[in-house]
């Protein structure tokens, strides 16, 4: 486990005193944080580690979203340690059996495989709605500030679990009971004879003694599908949609929301190609922007939507086609040499931790962050989308920011925020899947004193086989914005330097 100095972990916000109050950099908040986010963090490195050591007692192992053999948190199944001849140490048996499922809060989580432990199956629209023995999540029963009156006059409203409805008010009789919207509450006179109103989903018309209200059916598909926007009449709305559908408008993914009434964006793609409803998700890129190649003679280029590539020209020979230009060779080009070996970046000399710089932004700055002086090579130009806009700031540090950036085989971090939506941290976790260059590891919840959000550990990434592990997270008192934090580790020294960031990152909204 790593230890550490007390940090200076202060919240700025407004420009004046931290989230609870200006406190001291040595104080016991800072040393009981630093603890806490030292023992979450050595867990994660002490499991990373039992992972390659169980990997090298292996000797090559094919990996398989499926095979019992790869590890889960960093620890390998009891079966897979046996066949290699272990009997203790790193190796032990996981609780994550491939088809389980748990709920977290409103998330329902499934174990797709030992190899990628728990994931996100959905939200649910709340925490008592999430089923696990059922897999699924429960419809709600009524929609957020709903109303309803009963026939004895209770005035109800939906509860904060959409499980059912709590008492608000008792009124004279159904007659005196309003439940319309910005009208809820007991009515001093009774209703008038054929008097229609949404109670509900339900359309109801008062009776011709004037004493209640009789439904008149069907009921609409939701309470919002309710309308009695003209005094005395209600009628139902037909739903815009199936409630929990996904569609795709342009390189928005979608959602029906709960009560058919509209569409919910839970994802903005690269692209509308990218955007597979089918699967609820962004697809990764096909490659790059202006990114070329040769399929035996045709020169092909990255096309517009990056879903794919698009012919440029068919070169007749192969070895006239050259992705170095966008034309064909007259004459072959020359057998390019060999790259030179990258410098090495697995040195073992302690860091010296230095304050980073502060970046901001849309109303967003980086209030603190403790990098290695080594990292020397910064990048502070703006997070930006496929489409060019800006969504707050960024800050990249390494030895070579622009290799850092394109190449993961050296240590550095790269640091994002955003105000702008989606604002969930599945989305931003999703933005940064690097399954092109590394292998999918470890995913766990993050928590500490002042964000909470996901993470996700990457394993084999880049030439030097790195260990990438990336956190998204909102604050927990005022979930407004989103960061991102990236760390790339490659030696014992780098996983210091990871604690350093994880125990020192604070973002401020000016």
């Amino acid at each position: 486990m790593f230890t550490r100095s007390p940090t200076h972990r202060e919240v700025r916000r407004s420009g004046a005193a931290g989230r609870r109050g200006s406190r001291d950099p040595r104080g016991a908040r800072s040393e009981q944080l630093a603890a806490k986010r030292t023992r979450r963090w050595a867990a994660s490195l002490i499991g990373l580690s039992s992972n390659l050591g169980c990997l090298q007692v292996l000797g090559s192992v094919e990996v398989s979203e499926d095979d019992p053999s790869v590890s889960v948190n960093g620890v390998l199944p009891s079966s897979a340690c046996s066949d290699a001849g272990q009997s203790a140490g790193p190796c032990k048996a996981v609780d994550c059996q491939p088809g389980q499922y748990r709920c977290q809060g409103g998330l329902l989580q499934t174990c797709r495989s030992v190899a990628k432990g728990w994931e996100v199956e959905t939200q649910c629209a709340s925490a008592a709605l999430c089923d696990d023995v059922a897999a699924r999540c429960q419809v709600p029963l009524c929609a957020p500030q709903e109303y309803q009156c009963l026939e004895s006059g209770e005035l109800v409203v939906c509860n904060a679990d959409r499980n059912g409805f709590q008492h608000v008010a008792q009124c004279e009789s159904g007659a005196f009971c309003s439940s319309v919207r910005g009208q809820e509450g007991c009515q001093e006179t009774a209703c008038t004879a054929g008097e229609q109103r949404c109670n509900g989903p339900q359309v109801e018309q008062c009776r011709a003694d004037r004493m209640g209200f009789d439904p008149l059916p069907p009921a609409c598909a939701s309470a919002p599908l309710c309308r009695s926007d003209q005094p005395g009449r209600a009628r139902c709305e037909p739903p815009t949609c199936q409630a929990g559908t996904f569609a795709c408008n342009g390189r928005e993914l979608q959602r029906c929301n709960d009560q058919s009434s509209g569409w919910t964006v839970m994802a903005r793609c690269i692209s509308p190609p990218l955007c597979n409803a089918g699967l609820q998700r962004c697809d990764a890129v096909a490659c790059e922007p202006g990114q070329q190649r040769c399929t035996g003679s045709v020169l092909e280029r990255c096309n517009a939507t990056q879903s794919g590539y698009s012919t440029v020209v068919d070169c007749v020979n192969p070895a006239l086609c050259d992705t170095r230009v966008s034309a064909c060779l007259t004459t072959p080009a020359p057998t390019p040499q060999p790259p030179p070996p990258p410098p090495d970046v697995t040195g073992t000399a302690p860091y010296t931790f230095v304050d980073a710089p502060k970046p901001s932004l849309l109303g967003l700055n980086l209030a603190a962050l403790r990098v290695p002086a080594e990292w020397s090579d910064v990048d502070t130009r703006p997070w930006v989308d496929a489409s060019g806009q800006a969504l707050g700031p960024s800050l990249v540090i390494s030895t070579d920011a622009a290799r850092f950036a394109t190449t993961f085989d050296i240590p550095g971090v790269r640091f994002a925020a955003t105000t702008l939506a989606p604002l969930d941290v599945a989305s931003r976790l999703a933005e940064l899947d690097l399954s092109a260059r590394c292998t999918k590891g470890a995913a766990d919840g993050y928590d500490d004193d002042l964000y909470t959000g996901a993470r996700q550990d990457w394993i084999n990434c880049g030439a030097t086989g790195a260990r990438t592990s990336v956190v998204a997270a909102v604050p927990r008192d005022n979930p407004t914005f989103v960061t991102v934090v990236m760390v790339v580790a490659i030696g014992p020294r780098d996983d210091i330097a990871r604690e350093n960031v994880w125990q020192s990152f604070v973002v401020a909204k000016e």
